[in-house]
């Protein structure tokens, strides 16, 4: 098995690269449908969140090239981090400024099937 490590970079704009810091080669990607910043990105490519884009999550499908549609938040959020933990539970959108006050003490769980459910309460507000 052979592991190529790469680092997925978004936004700013429109655009998509990866970074292979062995080769320090930096690869042009299919861009984002719509300007992201302020947004996270999970390990598996989901993209959540972001300034003008809030309410929207989309997947990097490498397969295709492509940046699809995967879900519409609850709750959303931008100035926010993103955290998967080991136990493939799923990805958490944790804290956050946004114009939805209630990102800024709450976390949502994003499932493997793409379905979206509250996390758990954070201790203080983030911003």
């Amino acid at each position: 098995m052979v592991f190529i490590a790469a680092v997925l970079i978004t936004g700013g704009d429109d655009t998509a690269e990866l970074y292979l810091p062995s080769s320090a080669r930096h690869m042009p990607l299919t861009r984002l449908p719509e300007w992201r910043s302020q947004h996270s990105v999970s390990e598996s490519g989901l993209l959540c969140g972001g300034e003008w884009t809030e309410q929207t999550c989309r997947q990097w499908t490498p397969a295709t090239g492509s940046w699809e549609m995967a879900l519409n938040l609850d709750v959303g959020r931008s100035y926010h981090v993103s955290w998967t933990p080991e136990n493939s539970s799923g990805t958490y959108l944790m804290g956050g400024g946004s114009s939805f006050e209630e990102s800024m003490s709450t976390t949502t769980l994003i499932t493997p099937d793409g379905s979206q459910e509250p996390g758990f309460m954070l201790k203080y507000f983030t911003k």
